[in-house]
């Protein structure tokens, strides 16, 4: 589902950004994050003709029926984005990218009572793009994003059924590029990231709590029993 991110290392993300060729001042300073939760404000770049780094609200709200209460999505099946009704404009015309250097995801265990904290990230530690879609302010909500999901490599696929789509810098180039996708490009760019790129540490369940956004928020713990039932995870930390 990918509920929570994290921005640990700001000087490699601006350096990150300035790869995709974005000018970055010297004095611009970006948010180190060790817990980003939904309806918190955080740098997202956005794409067209000129793209921007610009600060956005993690959530849109949509409005499914009339009489039904407004529902907050902080993320989209990249599969049928480009289909459905609430997110087919944006993937026309607002697609952006997500500096992250890691992401959150629970794995469920004792028949899903129990909820065991994971930090995925990059195997060399670089900051990666997590694909978006971004919306304008409204008199109902500020400017805004979500995120965009995909399968599971064959590492998430033992943590969670669904993984954020990460991209490198080539991908979100052509992500952020302006107009429509071209036909079939939509699938490949929100492919699974390679699993052997990736690494899963077990993390303090103190990251449950999206009050709790410090340094120990991705400090692995020592395996333990749940982590034996999982040989795979064991080759990706």
């Amino acid at each position: 589902m990918c509920g929570r991110y994290t921005l640990a290392h700001a000087e490699a993300a601006k350096a990150a950004l300035e790869r995709l060729g974005l000018k970055i001042a010297k004095e611009v300073s970006l948010p180190t994050r060790y817990n980003v939760a939904p309806t918190q404000i955080m740098p997202v770049v956005t794409g067209g003709a000129d793209p921007a780094l610009v600060a956005l609200y993690w959530g849109h709200l949509a409005q499914f029926s009339p009489d039904a209460k407004p529902t907050l999505l902080i993320n989209g099946r990249s599969e049928l984005a480009a289909e459905k009704r609430t997110f087919k404009q944006a993937v026309a015309e607002h697609r952006c990218v997500v500096p992250a250097d890691g992401f959150f995801e629970w794995l469920r265990t004792q028949g899903g009572k129990v909820r065991v904290p994971y930090h995925i990230r990059r195997k060399d530690g670089r900051t990666f793009w997590i694909a978006g879609l971004h919306w304008p302010a409204t008199d109902d909500q500020p400017a805004h994003y979500i995120l965009l999901t995909t399968a599971p490599n064959e590492l998430m696929a033992q943590i969670h059924d669904r993984m954020p789509v990460i991209m490198d810098d080539a991908a979100a180039r052509e992500w952020l590029a302006g107009g429509p996708l071209q036909p079939g490009r939509m699938s490949t760019l929100c492919a699974s990231y390679p699993a052997e790129l990736m690494a899963a540490d077990r993390v303090d369940p103190l990251v449950n709590n999206a009050r709790n956004d410090r340094p120990e928020c991705i400090v692995p713990v020592k395996h333990s029993s749940i982590d034996d039932q999982l040989p795979g995870l064991a080759d990706h930390s």
